[in-house]
């Protein structure tokens, strides 16, 4: 199953406009796809679904 990797640039100020576009996504597709991942700046983390893999991670893709 692929997964879906996004890039997101800069920080919003708003918790749950962080991931609409993904969400959106992941509500129509979802059946089709892997885990989420979210390349982030710190430590490895997964919330709601979505893997958030630290920068230096994202070579093991």
């Amino acid at each position: 199953m692929p997964s879906i990797v996004v890039a997101k640039q800069g920080r919003r100020k708003w918790r749950k406009e962080r991931h609409a576009s993904l969400d959106k996504f992941r509500a129509k597709f979802g059946k089709r796809l892997g885990e989420p991942v979210i390349p982030y700046t710190k430590d490895l983390m997964e919330k709601d679904g979505i893997l958030h893999l630290p920068l230096y991670m994202a070579m093991f893709l």
